[in-house]
């Protein structure tokens, strides 16, 4: 898999070295020296040269707006739907969780942490060359309970002194939502039926999601569930001395959970995201398409282009 910004730095490398060569080696030598003792291997290198040189400013310019201020993602998936849909392009504000080592993510100059809310763009955890986009539910000390049938949560805090606090999540009523998703359910995708009795009956049932507004402190926002089905508690994620499906978040970590929570590989299943694994916040969505079938090429949603709530 090709590393962008292994890339990025390469070709500004190349092309930097191909300015200074043409700036400060070549520059001796004029066009008519060069006619004069009709050396082509010359003519043809300097030539290549000055157009090499000439892309430097451009890939340099590109490196670093996105390895230090913004990086555009695809969402290829549905795990953040309703905020996110699969087709979506986001821009994702690299600086807001530190200024990174654009080679191996470290952070070079600390700016500000993730907040509960949040949504986060990071490595995924057991695959770096993979990029997830979540939504930050716990932050470090968090004590996290998710129940798989009301599909609610519940967060308590710590606090200095190591004292545990509810922390305010409410919902709104349920209602159904306009997203429906098709689907074949299985163990592959960790969701399970209530009653697997009817497993068979329902599954190529085409499921109306429902819509719920999850309030997490003052940070709102929508999430789908589907109340036919529930999570298997022997795939969670399982700490020492620690409930299957609760956690407690540890120090420099955060847990994240994408809004359609019976569609989502998070935390729940593979644990937390360190601090170095982040790479930034996702602001804006500057593009939307979608294929419909029998429609070609695309539809573009412009409805959709704005900042990301």
């Amino acid at each position: 898999m090709i590393n962008i910004p292994n890339l990025l730095l390469f070709i500004v490398l190349f092309t930097g070295i191909a300015l200074f060569i043409d700036k400060f080696i070549l520059y001796k030598d004029s066009e008519k020296e060069v006619n004069k003792n009709k050396n082509m291997f010359a003519i043809f290198f300097k030539k290549n040269i000055s157009f090499f040189s000439s892309f430097f400013y451009v890939f340099l310019l590109v490196f670093i707006v996105r390895s230090f201020l913004f990086e555009p993602f695809y969402i290829p998936s549905t795990s953040m739907n309703p905020t996110l849909l699969e087709g979506d392009f986001i821009l994702v504000k690299k600086y807001c969780y530190g200024i990174r080592n654009p080679i191996n993510n470290n952070i070079m100059i600390s700016t500000n942490i993730p907040h509960r809310g949040d949504i986060v763009v990071f490595q995924y955890p057991q695959n770096h060359h993979i990029n997830f986009v979540k939504r930050v539910i716990g932050i470090p000390g968090d004590y996290i309970k998710y129940s798989n049938k009301k599909k609610q949560l519940i967060i308590y805090s710590k606090d200095h002194n190591n004292i545990y606090s509810n922390i305010q999540v409410h919902y709104n009523s349920l209602k159904n939502s306009k997203y429906e998703k098709l689907k074949l359910y299985s163990n592959k995708n960790n969701v399970f039926l209530n009653d697997s009795n009817n497993y068979q009956k329902l599954l190529d049932h085409v499921f109306t999601m429902e819509e719920n507004q999850e309030t997490i402190n003052n940070s709102s926002h929508k999430i789908l569930i589907n109340r036919l089905l529930e999570d298997d508690v022997k795939l969670y994620y399982k700490q020492n001395k620690v409930v299957a499906g609760e956690w407690i978040v540890p120090k420099s970590h955060y847990f994240v959970m994408g809004d359609y929570r019976d569609n989502s590989l998070d935390s729940r299943y593979w644990g937390f995201i360190s601090e170095k694994e982040l790479i930034g916040q996702a602001n804006i969505i500057w593009m939307s398409i979608e294929k419909i079938k029998n429609i070609w090429p695309i539809h573009f949603r412009f409805n959709r282009i704005g900042l990301i709530h």
